[in-house]
């Protein structure tokens, strides 16, 4: 018994030498140092603020820094006032601004003074105002820069969820529909998501929309009749220029059979193609053509529509900056 006593107390005293030997060790150990997340400055807010107008196309003399003669706050010496151009909503420059300063200690409120006409912005830094802004419309200044009018081809080739992507954009885009049962029902979903559509002609038309080289003139002359009948629709007829039947001696009088139904075929060959593999050269293109392009000039481009799929971020940023995007009747682009 009094053995068992003696070993009890010899556990007990070796428990007690760990757990005080625990709390020596946490005592001594380095604690790592808080980290204090630096406040956002002024200055940093009024670069993301030009960053938000940037991203727009403000230009700098539209933009006014106004010192306070006297505006009672230490943290606030100055205002902005933005002027906008008459095309662009204050809603978009502020959702713009509001996603760059998406923290926590930040908070930007805004109070529209007059509809669509004036907008006053207050910036909030751990409760402090550190920054603010006017932004007022000039209805009769707007932002002039080239119409880009992108027509995809190809779109047939994309599974179901790619062409829905696409559609369903919020962009002007033209869709090339090859007359056949598939192309119906693009033509059906161009509708759906109203996004105008043009009839593709080349040397892949099967009955009853076949147009060969060789084929006999009544043949061509239903084939024709049922593509003007069944896409009357369209918005124009656009027409490979590399097919047989384009360089062939029939076109002629395919050309003319369309004119005679008040339909006119246009050459792909007019429109800039940019069928790069290269994201890169064909961005660098795209921009090149925008650039060089007087102000309100109708560029119009056959795109593929895989490549257009993936540079659609790129021309969102294009969208933003105030090129326009919008497909017109291709006898608008000569």
């Amino acid at each position: 018994m009094e053995l068992q006593k003696k070993i009890i107390a010899i556990l007990f005293g070796i428990a007690f030498v760990l757990i005080l030997t625990n709390v020596v060790i946490d005592n001594f150990k380095v604690k790592p140092e808080k980290t204090v997340k630096e406040e956002v400055s002024t200055e940093q807010l009024e670069k993301r603020l030009n960053k938000a107008l940037q991203t727009y196309g403000i230009k700098e003399y539209w933009v006014e820094k106004r010192n306070f003669k006297n505006s009672g706050s230490d943290s606030l010496k100055h205002r902005f006032l933005i002027t906008l151009p008459g095309d662009l909503p204050h809603i978009e420059v502020l959702r713009e601004f509001f996603i760059l300063n998406n923290e926590e200690d930040v908070n930007v409120v805004s109070h529209e003074i007059k509809v669509d006409l004036q907008t006053v912005v207050d910036v909030y830094v751990n409760n402090v105002e550190k920054l603010k802004a006017t932004f007022t419309t000039k209805t009769d200044t707007l932002r002039n820069y080239p119409v880009l009018s992108f027509v995809l081809t190809g779109i047939e080739n994309l599974d179901e969820e790619a062409r829905e992507k696409i559609l369903s954009t919020p962009y002007d885009i033209g869709v090339s529909v090859i007359p056949s049962v598939e192309g119906d029902g693009i033509r059906e979903s161009c509708k759906l998501y109203s996004k105008p559509f043009f009839v593709w002609l080349n040397d892949n038309l099967e009955e009853p929309y076949l147009l060969e080289s060789d084929a006999l003139k009544s043949t061509l002359t239903k084939s024709i009749a049922n593509i003007t009948s069944n896409y009357s629709d369209a918005t124009g007829y656009i027409i490979d220029n590399n097919s047989e039947v384009f360089n062939s001696v029939i076109f002629s009088f395919l050309r003319d059979s369309f004119a005679g139904r008040n339909s006119v075929i246009y050459s792909a060959s007019r429109y800039k193609k940019l069928n790069s593999t290269s994201i890169e050269d064909l961005l660098s293109r795209i921009y090149f053509y925008a650039r060089s392009a007087n102000p309100g000039e109708k560029k119009i481009f056959l795109i593929g529509a895989e490549n257009f799929l993936n540079i659609m971020e790129d021309i969102n940023k294009l969208r933003k900056y105030g090129y326009k995007l919008k497909v017109y009747p291709l006898k608008e682009y000569m």
